[in-house]
């Protein structure tokens, strides 16, 4: 209620703040959607439920020295817990001290709380899961072949752009390819196609195509982009790209560009209502919009010529293309999100479905939805014609030098359905070894 809630309907619009932008920059360019997760405990029960009692424990130990006022007593449990350091207690300690002793106490030593040495990481990843890179810094863009191959656009530190290619099955490395920009990723027409931001920050982005096989450049289309880096989607027929820079200063006039693979260039257009919405799609529909725009949604569908309003009554929990429409989750209460609508054009929904979890995705036959009621998380396909739900992948937890890392399938890695197949991608801090940042994945095939 109070982040999904209270706090977007007190999102500032274009035609609200009173602040200036940069060039490129709208509202949408400081929007961070859908944080924090549902994930994130809030309270001390949370947060015992993920990390187990023995941590409450540890925690209710070191936070023995205000134990006397049992509400202060759990807020040190929960900051002792959540940042996994042990100093906080020592901060709550103090501050007793102050309110009983007056300014005094301040000129008291501190006991020096003894850290406990840092974890030490798995050397192997859980079954089924593979190593995609190590050394980086962010994940741009992922995507999965039909033969199983994974493919990513990471930035390296140094935002040092890289495509990769890896074995999904046994985690053999594929050809690497250091890039122009990164992005986003997806296969198309029998390449592979990387959406490239301009690092040198002039705007000049790029769809570059790749042969899948060995990452030869195939092609390289100039297209436009902001600070954000370039927008873009693929459908059956092309990709459609955002191009901002025809836009007035009230956001109007802004297009979506259509590539033709046939010939790398662009041969079609379509008006945008605003340009600071979110762009995705299914393998045929371009859904276009941005709940801060008064619920404002909209799709092109494929051979149309202009986007047609999607209405939406209610504030939705993300929300995942397929069809000729877009599956969202009603926020219906806090911590409760019972179901997922698929919307295509009224405001009454095309179909409901109960679902135990937060949606994570969806395709023509089905919605992914990562589990509430596992320990640890599963992702469980619901299929769209009612028929009983399946688990497709099982999570796990791995041990970093930052302590248990969470493998679930809803935070702010990628999600990928495509070809047939599903793939989970995550960045691991502090493993294989402290101080190393990896990219671990995890792939399916599908009914």
């Amino acid at each position: 209620q109070r982040y999904h809630q209270l706090g977007p309907a007190w999102h500032v619009t274009d035609q609200t703040s009173l602040f200036d932008y940069g060039p490129g920059e709208t509202t949408a360019t400081f929007d961070q959607p859908g944080f924090p997760s549902p994930d994130v405990a809030f309270t001390v029960d949370e947060l015992q439920a993920r990390d187990g009692f023995q941590a409450f424990q540890d925690a209710a130990d070191q936070c023995a020295g205000v134990q006397a006022d049992q509400e202060e007593h759990l807020h040190c449990i929960f900051d002792v817990m959540a940042t996994k350091d042990p100093a906080y207690a020592q901060f709550y300690a103090l501050v007793q001290q102050f309110l009983a002793n007056g300014p005094e106490a301040l000129d008291v030593p501190v006991v020096e709380v003894t850290q406990p040495p840092p974890p030490t990481p798995s050397t192997e990843l859980p079954a089924g899961f593979v190593q995609v890179a190590t050394n980086v810094a962010l994940i741009k863009g992922a995507t999965i072949g039909p033969d199983g191959t994974i493919y990513a656009s990471l930035l390296k530190p140094g935002f040092a752009p890289e495509l990769v290619s890896v074995d999904g099955t046994t985690g053999n490395p594929g050809p690497t390819l250091d890039t122009t920009g990164a992005g986003r990723v997806f296969l198309l027409d029998g390449s592979l196609w990387l959406a490239e931001d301009d690092p040198t920050g002039y705007g000049k982005c790029l769809l570059e195509r790749f042969d899948p096989r060995t990452l030869r450049s195939e092609a390289k289309i100039s297209i436009g982009c902001d600070i954000a880096g370039a927008t873009a989607v693929p459908v059956a027929d092309g990709v459609w790209w955002l191009d901002r820079s025809t836009a007035d200063a009230n956001g109007k006039g802004g297009m979506l560009r259509h590539v033709d693979p046939a010939t790398n260039t662009v041969d079609r257009s379509v008006e945008v209502p605003f340009i600071n919405g979110y762009l995705s799609s299914s393998a045929t529909t371009v859904i276009f919009g941005d709940s801060g725009e008064g619920l404002a949604w909209y799709r092109l569908t494929q051979g149309a010529t202009s986007l047609t309003p999607m209405t939406l009554t209610a504030r939705v929990f993300g929300s995942s293309p397929a069809g000729a429409g877009v599956w969202v989750q009603p926020v219906a209460s806090a911590g409760a999100l019972p179901e997922a609508d698929y919307i295509t054009g009224s405001a009454t929904p095309d179909k409901v479905l109960a679902i135990d979890g937060i949606l994570a995705g969806a395709d023509d036959q089905a919605i992914y939805v990562d589990s509430s009621s596992s320990d640890p998380d599963s992702l469980v396909r619901y299929p769209i014609d009612g028929s009983s739900p399946t688990t497709v992948l099982s999570g796990a937890s791995l041990t970093t030098g930052r302590g248990d890392q969470n493998l679930g399938y809803f935070d702010n890695d990628p999600l990928v359905i495509a070809n047939q197949k599903v793939a989970k991608f995550w960045l691991v801090f502090d493993w294989p070894t402290a101080g190393t940042t990896s990219v671990v994945a995890q792939a399916a095939s599908l009914p």
